[in-house]
């Protein structure tokens, strides 16, 4: 039979066998994380100091249990600096996918993104850091990018496609690779023709407001024959993606025009001032470049999308137009 005093000495060494069962299984479990957490390992960090980061950022409990599963797991030393997204939080995940390395991120450039929803995609990525592409100078990509000798900023210059960066890299190295991309896309849309830059740079304009107002490359062929043919008239354009783009200052997506948007003379209202505005307002898709080099003339002067179809209807008259606009712009 059990003396009294073996019988409180193993209850005691249950006791501290299961609480420290549950502490070790509380440290080591995986935290809940709401969304992916960018952390940077940086050169010369040992696994101490990036277990304490992982702990301070709350992507694990116990900076020691993960520095000593780290060393049973044999790769104590073998942890890679960079910029990582973490989203998986078990010991396991985070020793494999530090001891990777950083991997490329895929990020794509969609059709109608102006400059600034380029920015904050890439930086919420962690591509490069927020606000770098709304102040590089175009000129700084001339060799790589014809247009950029005319161009004020990089609007519509950064060809939409699906890019591979990694975290933390230079806005120079991200532009660079983007530039040449826009460039072939250039050689594309002109099939062989010769353009001065000025040219080149004026017919991305075109596109860029086609982007923004048609859907189908037939439409946009015929909405481009009728912006030149504007221009030619000394009529103004009258295009309200243009003038939602100077009146939202370049965040088109955050507000709604006023009547008052429209009488309200700026660089980007084209009721006001006759000609194209002085910079796209969005990155175009290869159709939209290709309308613009190759327009379709008709005997169109006037166009509308009916808000709900995005279907596009033509007129030649005003009175024509006018009445159209009663019946699609509801």
């Amino acid at each position: 039979m059990f003396s009294r005093r073996f019988i409180i000495i193993a209850i005691i060494f249950i006791v501290l066998v299961g609480g420290t069962v549950a502490v070790l299984a509380r440290a080591t479990s995986p935290v809940s994380l709401a969304h992916p957490v960018i952390f940077e390992v940086a050169s010369g960090d040992g696994v101490w100091k990036i277990a304490q980061g992982l702990s301070a950022r709350h992507i694990i409990l116990s900076p020691l249990w993960f520095s000593i599963q780290t060393f049973f797991s044999g790769n104590f030393s073998d942890f890679k600096p960079g910029l990582y997204e973490i989203s998986s939080t078990s010991f396991k995940d985070l020793i494999h996918i530090l001891s990777l390395g950083p991997q490329e991120v895929r990020v794509t450039i969609v059709p109608g993104m102006t400059l600034q929803d380029i920015d904050i995609l890439f930086s919420q990525k962690g591509i490069i850091p927020a606000h770098s592409l709304l102040s590089v100078m175009p000129t700084v990509l001339r060799s790589a990018c014809s247009p950029c000798t005319y161009a004020e900023n990089l609007e519509g210059l950064l060809t939409p496609d699906t890019y591979q960066f990694y975290r933390g890299s230079t806005p120079q190295t991200v532009l660079q690779t983007i530039a040449e991309n826009s460039e072939k896309a250039l050689r594309v849309a002109t099939e062989g023709k010769s353009y001065t830059d000025r040219e080149l740079y004026n017919k991305i304009i075109v596109a860029s407001l086609l982007e923004k107002e048609v859907q189908s490359y037939a439409d946009k062929q015929v909405v481009a024959g009728i912006i030149y043919k504007r221009i030619a008239l000394g009529m103004p354009l009258q295009i309200d993606a243009s003038v939602l783009y100077g009146a939202c200052l370049r965040a088109v997506g955050e507000c709604a025009l006023t009547r008052e948007d429209f009488k309200k003379d700026g660089l980007f209202n084209t009721y006001t001032r006759k000609g194209l505005p002085p910079t796209p307002i969005a990155s175009p898709s290869l159709d939209s470049l290709r309308a613009a080099f190759h327009p379709q003339s008709s005997p169109y002067l006037y166009y509308l999308s009916d808000s709900v179809t995005g279907t596009t209807y033509f007129s030649k008259t005003f009175d024509e137009h006018d009445t159209k606009r009663g019946v699609y712009l509801r």
